[in-house]
């Protein structure tokens, strides 16, 4: 039976366990696994960053995340029974194995430094871990269907989306001039694009939004919504929320604003408010200056 100094030294060991982004340190198992839950889910981030590869690239980076998740796997059903020898895996793994997102690769390589002694909590990081990778090759999996989806029907909506644009614009066309004029004094700020930038929290009331030249307001008076400036308005749901032209998108927007991009941005929702913003186009997402912290 393990004596009294050797259990308050284990416990004073497991108290100095520190995460990257978590103020105070981890104490119990309980704790580590909510603090990795979250973790899961495929940032907005990356998510954008997935839409920028080219179909070769996407490819590649589904046998890459699929052959992680699968090595993982493999080494968990290796280690049933046999927990112990899980430090002894992960020294064998290099750290840019690991994503630095949501700050996996700092997570592994604290909890590498720290021994055998967490072997439990090593065991639970490679769960979660694989749990990451798969939604990743989900997320994958879909942006090649929304690709060929979009591949199939992009010649037949072609000649229709000209002609309704022909029709929509006025005589003369727009005038795109007034709008930025307007944009430079309402001291909106461009995103850099395929960058997640956090959104600042308690603002009341609705906010504007620009995709191109384009203006939208954020309401979220009964419920999340998106109004365009024909006054068409289209609810969000907590989580992300894809905004473009595109029929595969969350949130469609009007054919006739040819000036937003098929995919243009991912707003994402916490409890009903915008939370964070990507941008994701050539043509640009515009919000106020003062609602987020755009890097120099």
């Amino acid at each position: 039976m393990r004596n009294g100094t050797q259990q308050r030294r284990e416990t004073d060991a497991r108290a100095a366990l520190r995460i990257p982004g978590v103020d105070q340190p981890v104490t119990s198992l309980a704790q580590f696994e909510r603090v990795l839950r979250p973790r899961t889910a495929v940032p907005s981030q990356r998510y954008a960053r997935f839409l920028e590869l080219n179909d070769e690239a996407l490819g590649a980076a589904a046998v890459t995340t699929r052959y992680a998740a699968e090595h993982l796997r493999r080494m968990l059903e290796d280690l049933r029974g046999r927990s112990a020898r899980v430090d002894t895996c992960l020294r064998g793994i290099t750290p840019t194995f690991f994503s630095e997102d949501h700050g996996w690769r700092a997570i592994f390589q604290r909890l590498t430094a720290s021994g055998a002694d967490y072997a439990e909590y090593q065991l639970l990081a490679i769960a979660d871990y694989r749990r990451y990778l798969l939604n990743c090759l989900d997320a994958l999996a879909q942006m090649s269907t929304d690709r060929l989806q979009s591949a199939l029907c992009a010649e037949s909506n072609a000649h229709g989306e000209e002609r309704t644009e022909l029709a929509a614009a006025p005589r003369g066309g727009y005038d795109s001039s007034a709008r930025r004029e307007e944009v430079l004094v309402r001291d909106l700020v461009r995103l850099p694009r395929g960058t997640t930038l956090a959104l600042r929290q308690g603002r009341d009331g609705p906010f504007e939004l620009w995709m191109g030249r384009r203006r939208f307001r954020i309401e979220t008076w009964s419920g999340a919504a998106i109004v365009d400036e024909l006054g068409q308005g289209m609810n969000l749901r907590d989580g992300r929320n894809v905004l473009g032209r595109a029929l595969y998108n969350d949130v469609i927007v009007d054919a006739r604003f040819t000036d937003v991009s098929r995919r243009h941005a991912i707003l994402d929702l916490h409890e009903g408010r915008p939370s964070a913003i990507t941008d994701l186009s050539s043509a640009g997402t515009f919000v106020a200056r003062t609602l987020v912290n755009v890097p120099a």
